[in-house]
């Protein structure tokens, strides 16, 4: 493997040559480094600032290094594709006290389209799409629907500061987003993965148990169907809300509780069981929904808040999280998770295991009980 020496330090230089380029987002120090890690397997010094490097072949895979100078771990999170002849081009980001924290985004960047590659990575439904749906926060969002939590100022503003965070991750990641149309006089609106519960090509169109949500159905569900999706419906007396259903390979979680009643997972079965899917009821009466209180990392299993899940058993690979909010994970395909920024250890504990975590500030949707699985409905395909 060639070698090159910058201020008396050596680098191994990967065979394959890409550009990858920072996407600015509250990145506090911008230090460009080449970090042969992913190829040896051991972390290297940061070179000097500007220091860039032309190779022949760069292997796809996530960077880490140290700043020596601090001893703060910084990381960037590589989403390469094979780009022949570009420059290598990375940089470092900075760190809040002792806990790594990833606050811009180093992504796969093409110089001749100036867009990033779409990610071509098995999930457990199918193929990932890299599609996904969102709705824009309602001027109203304060006056949304609460259960379980008391009523705290939401400051409508940040919200949407936080939303365009949040739908901007996923752009980086790779995906593209459809925004659904915003209704009039429905301040949760923007939680629009209760609209419906997507398996394969069919789109349940769900019946919240709020008929003051119902209104939101209409523009998502025209959405959906554009795209070619087959449409079925839960009819009264069912009540369902997406928020309920956990969809781990073809397994199909739905929570019995508030929202959703024993009506609807009937009708749900009888949608999505011809299509291979097992549907399992959980009652749950601890949390709004079921993906309140328990979601799945892409090796399928459960993480949950075990003082807010009520039968941790009912789950076959359940780990419990430190924080509420560590039960909360999106998964972006490529071994990429995004969760919230308030669960620093539940995120120590993600990129143990070796996923790399991508976490947005949420809070003003938590004040409404909602999470990051709640502001999205991800589409994905399949091939079988």
């Amino acid at each position: 493997m060639p070698t090159c020496d910058v201020d008396h330090v050596r680098y191994q230089v990967a065979p394959d040559s890409l550009r990858a380029v920072l996407t600015p987002r509250k990145v506090h120090t911008h230090t460009p480094f080449f970090d042969s890690s992913m190829v040896t397997g051991r972390a290297v010094r940061t070179p000097p600032p500007g220091f860039t490097l032309t190779t022949d072949q760069f292997t796809p895979g996530c960077t880490r290094t140290t700043n020596s100078g601090s001893k703060q771990a910084a990381s960037t999170v590589s989403r390469v594709a094979r780009q022949p002849g570009r420059m290598v081009s990375c940089s470092c980001l900075a760190m809040r006290g002792s806990r790594q924290v990833l606050d811009g985004w180093v992504g796969s960047y093409d110089s001749e389209t100036n867009r990033a590659p779409r990610p071509q990575v098995n999930d457990n439904e199918g193929t990932m799409t890299g599609q996904t749906l969102v709705r824009q926060p309602s001027p109203m969002l304060a006056e949304g629907l609460l259960t379980f939590r008391k009523r705290e100022p939401v400051d409508v503003g940040l919200a949407v500061r936080q939303w365009e965070d949040y739908v901007e991750a996923f752009h980086t990641a790779g995906w593209k987003t459809i925004e659904v149309d915003p209704v009039d006089g429905c301040p949760d609106g923007v939680f629009i993965e209760d609209t419906m519960v997507v398996y394969r090509n069919v789109a349940v169109i769900s019946r919240p148990a709020h008929t003051s949500r119902r209104r939101e159905l209409d523009a998502a569900e025209a959405a959906i169907a554009s795209l070619g999706y087959s449409i079925k419906r839960i009819h009264a007396p069912g009540t369902l809300e997406g928020g309920d259903v956990l969809k781990v390979g073809r397994t199909i979680y739905v929570g019995r509780g508030s929202r959703t009643n024993a009506e609807a997972v009937r009708q749900l079965r009888s949608f999505l069981e011809p299509l291979g899917a097992h549907v399992v009821a959980v009652p749950i009466t601890k949390v709004l929904h079921l993906k309140s209180g328990v979601t799945a990392l892409p090796d399928g299993t459960i993480v949950g808040y075990t003082p807010l899940v009520d039968d941790p058993g009912r789950f076959p690979h359940y780990m419990g999280m430190p924080e509420e909010s560590g039960a909360h994970v999106v998964d972006l395909g490529g071994g990429l998770v995004l969760t919230a920024a308030d669960c620093p250890r539940s995120v120590e504990i993600i990129e143990d295991l070796g996923y790399e975590v991508i976490p947005v500030d949420v809070s003003e949707f938590q004040k409404l009980e909602g999470c990051v699985t709640c502001l999205s409905v991800q589409l994905r395909g399949s091939t079988d």
